[in-house]
């Protein structure tokens, strides 16, 4: 039974199967290339990671999670179905090679709990796929629309001009060093799968910055939208947009607290209570947490608690305060090369979180200055 083969990889051989995520992450990425061709969300990447973890060890199966994870990677169901195989496969092989050089005999089984988990995981995303296609077949026939007038099934690019011949807004939503840049825009034009967008100039840098631009979801639209700059105006005010895709979630309009990137250098010592240590840079704070880089990998647990030494240097004043934290690991990444290891606090009560806060708030609007700076260059 699934439960029984759940229970046997949670129970005895969890660690092993979690030592494995970044080989795996990395492996997803090569695979998404041959279809993104190059251009990976790391967000979107590390959800389905999690996703496929979490659905092997959690006591109930949750393959929709599984399944949304990659609607949002893949247009192509061909290539999610070819996608999830390959992955499959080598997280089945990587596992086996470490139960198998561990020596324990008693483990052996788990290979073949395993292959039961994946297997049954892949059958039901079957099934999802051919109720997809059955929905799919019967769109022509629906015709459900909201309020404002949009399909839930319409094309990204008429529900594009739909909103121009309706003169309504956008949202445009970027960050900028961490920071949240946003404003209404308006469509220019829309011709041959490309948008022109008026936005202010300020959000257009900030797009520039990204990389991408970045619509939110509103009464006008079903469905967060992602779209490549493929040229700007600086003029004009105006950007055009191609290859627009929908996202499913847009983590950056979540945040509760804007996370700041650090005014300069700033070196971080990392501690677990066994006596295990690194030292890395800041890569991001903020009230709820902070991102630190290394390359080195420590080994730590998601979740472990972690012991932070590192100096803020207040943007305002230059004050220096050196801080002796814990916090609570939630995700080590395999990014690049290097090891990103994301904290989350705690204890709210410790001495020195103030300084934390006082510190991202004071650089955020340090860093909202400096666009402003730099906006001031093409005016």
């Amino acid at each position: 039974m699934l439960y029984e083969d759940q229970e046997f990889i949670r129970e005895n051989c969890l660690s092993i199967l979690n030592s494995l995520k970044n080989d795996f992450q990395n492996y997803a990425k090569d695979k998404c290339n041959e279809y993104k061709k190059g251009i990976v969300d790391t967000y979107d990447l590390q959800d389905f990671c999690n996703a496929v973890f979490l659905s092997i060890s959690s006591e109930k199966l949750d393959v929709n999670s599984l399944r949304l994870s990659l609607k949002v990677m893949f247009e192509d169901i061909n290539f999610e179905k070819y996608f999830l195989s390959a992955m499959f496969l080598r997280l089945n092989y990587i596992f086996s090679r470490e139960i198998l050089s561990s020596k324990r005999n008693n483990l052996y089984i788990a290979i073949l709990h395993l292959f039961n988990i994946t297997n049954k995981i892949y059958d039901d995303l079957l099934a999802l796929y051919e109720q997809r296609q059955t929905t799919n077949r019967q769109k022509t026939t629906l015709n459900i629309q909201s309020s404002s007038g949009f399909s839930l099934f319409e094309n990204i690019i008429d529900s594009l001009v739909r909103v121009k011949n309706s003169s309504n807004k956008l949202h445009f939503l970027n960050l900028y060093d961490g920071v949240k840049v946003e404003c209404d825009g308006s469509i220019v034009n829309v011709e041959n799968e490309r948008v022109i967008c008026r936005v202010n100039l300020m959000q257009i840098l900030a797009m520039k910055e990204e990389g991408n631009a970045y619509i939110i979801q509103d009464e006008n639209l079903p469905q967060h939208l992602k779209a490549n700059i493929i040229s700007i105006d600086i003029k004009n005010s105006t950007v055009l947009l191609g290859n627009f895709s929908r996202q499913a979630k847009m983590p950056a309009k979540d945040r509760r607290f804007p996370r700041v990137h650090p005014n300069k250098f700033t070196k971080v010592t990392l501690s677990s209570e066994d006596g295990i240590s690194l030292v890395g840079k800041l890569y991001d704070i903020s009230e709820g947490g902070m991102g630190v880089v290394s390359s080195e990998n420590a080994g730590f647990k998601n979740s472990q608690i972690i012991n932070a030494k590192f100096t803020l240097v207040m943007p305002q004043n230059s004050e220096e305060f050196d801080l002796n934290l814990n916090f609570k690991l939630v995700v080590a990444l395999n990014y690049q090369g290097s090891m990103r290891y994301c904290f989350e606090i705690v204890d709210k009560n410790q001495f020195g979180i103030n300084k934390i806060v006082e510190f991202s708030r004071q650089r955020e609007k340090e860093t909202l200055k400096e666009l402003e700076n730099k906006l001031s260059l093409y005016q």
